[in-house]
This record gives structure tokens, C-alpha cells and sequence, in this order.
């Protein structure tokens, strides 16, 4: 099998799993071609600098570990793509429009960038797409590729190589992992990694499937969740300490678990009824205000503090207007613990968290306003409309939980996946943030000296978004995504 594999600046975790699985494709006696963009600035990525003077380094010994596998198999070829110059084509016009605003939300973690301040960063983005999406699609047609690699399909290069492919009608597979926690293990989509229906598929299959006893399967997916939510947690709760302290006189607690708004249009999760999360928790709050012995607590994801200054001051304006003694906002730097006030809850809504499977496996009535991950499995009450959450909300909860679909969600996260084999990972890899891995006797990691550029580049990246924010009115021309995904 003749296979393609393109690389990108990406972070650490994608560019090692890439890396892992061309060595096992030609350990099995495969014909592996990977392609390097030779210049980053048509790609118009951040830390420019950085990754100059890493190519000049070459600090994160990526080219050593690629000039070994040329050493060590024949059937392995290094490739590099050469700064398109094509112009810009109309032919992908409605796509390229498209990824290229999803890119704007990703690069400046923001739900809703402007159409105004941001459009030039969009049109550079565009065109990216645009001449990538044409160079790949004459390489592909002029080799005969058994098979084509990306990572994800979701970010704006990787979706240009993928569409490129499809209209050639080439097989493509994407390089992920189910899971943030996933750092020495990943799995290989056939289909579009985002896609509910097929990753419900494979859940359940590989719970159906595993050799190991039923016995040892339903200890091994009660660990996982019992870890999850005495224990460990995720890298999310880490430093949460504070324990959730419930109201005395309150009859009923309700718990919404907020998902970043910017990665749900991003993964092209389809709204339900509700457009975005602020309408949901605004219909939430009518049932609340009707009621004397009922409090909401909005738990906002601590990775809010990580999205821009324009995200959250739209989330801190909003929980400004609506919050009361009845309706109460946990910030991303409180550190009061999710799964404490998880625990403490009567009720629990959710817009796309996971948290909501993980209150259904402790019996709490677990409400899902819009699509998720994991909405084709029989795990959350899907909630379709306003008058759907008041009867979720005042009734009793009859939903029937499918405790197989639960096993085979957590039993997959705990056992699924690839391990990797032949690059080695620091101590306490699985647990960190973003390990360091290793190939060779090589670490492939930065050096202090690009680390540190990378963090003054960071601030000065940090700094000009800021800048915008503060020349832009919050949500005075914002763009509105279409919630499709590739």
C-alpha cells in the first residue's frame, strides 16, 4: 500500500502521532511518502519567528528522526511542498469562505469574531485554503496513493488536503484521539473524526468485541468513571480544591455545564433548538425565576480563561444581566470543583459536555440541549425544545439509560485506541498537559532558548488580539458560523 502523509506546523502531540504511525505503516512493509511545507508564511501561522529559528535549529529534532526512518526503510521518501503560486481560485469559493472563518475562531479562540476587525485575517485564510486545496489536488492526481493521511480534518490544512482527496475520490483517513487525556494512545477515523453516529459505532463495537470477560469489562468501565469522578478527574479540574457547598434551603439544584462556545461551532456540532449556549441558560432561567425552592449554578469551563478577552467579557457581561440570588455563574478561576458541585446536583444540563454522560452513570437526570459527541448514544435525555426542559425540569425523569452504551463509552476511553510503540514518552506522560516524547535516543521537545521565543512571541500575539478587542465593539458585526464541519 502506497500511502501520503502530510505534516503542518502543529503542536507537539499531532506532529509525534504522525511520526508513530508512518513507523508502524513501513514496520509492516509500506511505501510511506511525507510531505513538509518548506515555508510557513503562505500557511499564515502564528510564532513565525520560533519556527524559523527552529527550522534553523531544527531544536525539535523532527528532520533527525525523519532522516532515520530514510536511513532505516527503503520504502520511506521525504517530500516538501513549495509555497503555491497558483492565485486564488473560485472554484472552492463557498469552502474556502467557510474553513476559513472556522480558522479565525480557532486562532483567536473566539465564538464570534468580526466581520469588520477580523476579515483580513479571514481573506489571508482563504486563500491559504484556496492554494493549498489546488496544490494537494495536483499532487494526489499525479501519484497513485493507496491511501491519504492528515490530522484531524478539522483545522484549515488538513481540511484542504482531506476535501482535495475526496474529490479525487481517494481513501483518507484522519490521525486523532478520542480523547484530551489520550497522550500515548490515538485512533485511526475512517470517517469524519466529529461524526456522532460512527464514534457510538466503534465505542460499542470494541466493547462488544474485547476478548476480556463480561465480568472484567464492567470493572474496567466502573474504574474509569469512578477515577473520572472521585479521582483524577481531567487535566480541565486539576487545580479546582474547593469543595461545592450546597444550599440549605434550596429544594432543587440545577447544574449547567458550560462547553467553550468557539470548539462547538469549530467541530460543527448542529444546534438542536437553542443557537448557542446564551439561549439555552436564558430558558433555563425562566423555569428557575417561576420557582421559589430551585437555584441554577452555571459552571463556566476553565479553559474559559484561556479563550479571548472578547469571549469573556461576552460570557462576564451576560452573567452580569442575568445572575441573581437564584441564578449563580462559577467563573473559570474559582476554584470551586466540577465534579463536587456534579455531585451536589439535582439536575444537569449540559450543551455538549461530556460531564453530562458522567452524571448520568451516577443517576443524576442528565439533560442534552444540543448535539454532542456522544448524542448517539443512549447516555443523556436529548432535550428538543423549551417546552421539553420545563417538563425535564418538573417532572420525573423516565428516560431509560442504556447502561451498555455506558460501559461502552467509558470502557473505550480507558482501553481504546493505539498505544504508541516506537516513541517513547517522559514519566507520567498519560497525566501531563503536553508530554515530551522521544525517538531515537532524541527528545523531540524545544530547547529552552524556543521556548522562551515562543512565549515573548505568545505575548506580543496575546497583546495585538487584545488590541483588537479593545477597538472592537463586543458582538458589533460578529460572524455567524454555519455549524458545518469539512
Amino acid at each position: 500500500m502506497k500511502i501520503a502523509l502530510f505534516e503542518f506546523d502543529l503542536e507537539r502531540y499531532p506532529i509525534c502521532l504522525q511520526l508513530e504511525y508512518a513507523i508502524d505503516k513501513l514496520t509492516e512493509g509500506h511505501e510511506v511518502t511525507w510531505y513538509r511545507p518548506t515555508q510557513t508564511r503562505w500557511l499564515n501561522l502564528d510564532f513565525q519567528f520560533s519556527r524559523l529559528v527552529n527550522k534553523i535549529t531544527d531544536a525539535n529534532n523532527l528532520s533527525y528522526a525523519l532522516n532515520q526512518l530514510i536511513s532505516t526503510f527503503e520504502n520511506f521518501e521525504v517530500k516538501h511542498l513549495q509555497s503555491p503560486s497558483m492565485p486564488y481560485s473560485h472554484e472552492v469559493e463557498s469552502e474556502s469562505i467557510q474553513k476559513a472563518w472556522q480558522e479565525v475562531s480557532v486562532r483567536l479562540r473566539d465564538s464570534a469574531p468580526c466581520l469588520s476587525h477580523d476579515q483580513s485575517l479571514a481573506n489571508k485564510f482563504k486563500m491559504t485554503y484556496s492554494k493549498l486545496y489546488f496544490q494537494a489536488k495536483k499532487i494526489l492526481s499525479q501519484e497513485n496513493f493507496d491511501e491519504i493521511v492528515v490530522f484531524n480534518g478539522r483545522f484549515l490544512c488538513h481540511n484542504a488536503i482531506w476535501q482535495s482527496a475526496k474529490d479525487l475520490g481517494l481513501r483518507v483517513v484522519f490521525l486523532e484521539r478520542f480523547n484530551l487525556d489520550w497522550n500515548t494512545r490515538y485512533f485511526v477515523f475512517d470517517q469524519p473524526v466529529h461524526s456522532s453516529v460512527y464514534r457510538a459505532n466503534v465505542m460499542k463495537s470494541f466493547l462488544e468485541t474485547h476478548p476480556d470477560s463480561h465480568g472484567s469489562k464492567v470493572i474496567a468501565a466502573k474504574s474509569w468513571f469512578e477515577n473520572r469522578i472521585f479521582n483524577s478527574g481531567s487535566s480541565f479540574t486539576a487545580d479546582q480544591s474547593q469543595t461545592f457547598k450546597r444550599p440549605k434551603e434550596v429544594k432543587t439544584v440545577i447544574s449547567f455545564f458550560h462547553s467553550s462556545e468557539d470548539e462547538l461551532f469549530t467541530i460543527g456540532l448542529q444546534p438542536i433548538y437553542w443557537k448557542n449556549q446564551f439561549e439555552a441558560i436564558n430558558s433555563i432561567s425562566k423555569y428557575v425565576l417561576s420557582r421559589n425552592d430551585v437555584r441554577l449554578f452555571v459552571r463556566l469551563h476553565p479553559n474559559l480563561r484561556y479563550k479571548s478577552s472578547r469571549e469573556q467579557k461576552r460570557w462576564r457581561t451576560f452573567a452580569e444581566r442575568i445572575g441573581s440570588e437564584k441564578i449563580k455563574f462559577i467563573f473559570p478561576e474559582e476554584s470551586t470543583k466540577t465534579y463536587s458541585l456534579l455531585l451536589q446536583s439535582d439536575k444537569v444540563l449540559t450543551f455538549g459536555s461530556t460531564i453530562g454522560v458522567e452524571a448520568s452513570w451516577l443517576r443524576i437526570p442528565s439533560g442534552l440541549m444540543s448535539s454532542a459527541l456522544h448524542r448517539e448514544l443512549k447516555v443523556c435525555e436529548t432535550i428538543n425544545c423549551e417546552a421539553e426542559l420545563f417538563n425535564f425540569l418538573d417532572g420525573n425523569w423516565n428516560y431509560e439509560v442504556s447502561r451498555f452504551d455506558l460501559y461502552a463509552y467509558s470502557f473505550f476511553l480507558k482501553l481504546g485506541g493505539q498505544s504508541f510503540t516506537y516513541l517513547k514518552v517522559n514519566t507520567n506522560g498519560e497525566q501531563l498537559q503536553d508530554p515530551i516524547y522521544s525517538y531515537a535516543g532524541r527528545s523531540l521537545g524545544s530547547s529552552r532558548l524556543l521556548s522562551g521565543i515562543k512565549r515573548i512571541e505568545g505575548f506580543m500575539i496575546q497583546l495585538s488580539r487584545r488590541m483588537r478587542s479593545i477597538n472592537c465593539q463586543l458582538d458589533h458585526f460578529p460572524y455567524t458560523h454555519d455549524h458545518i464541519a469539512g
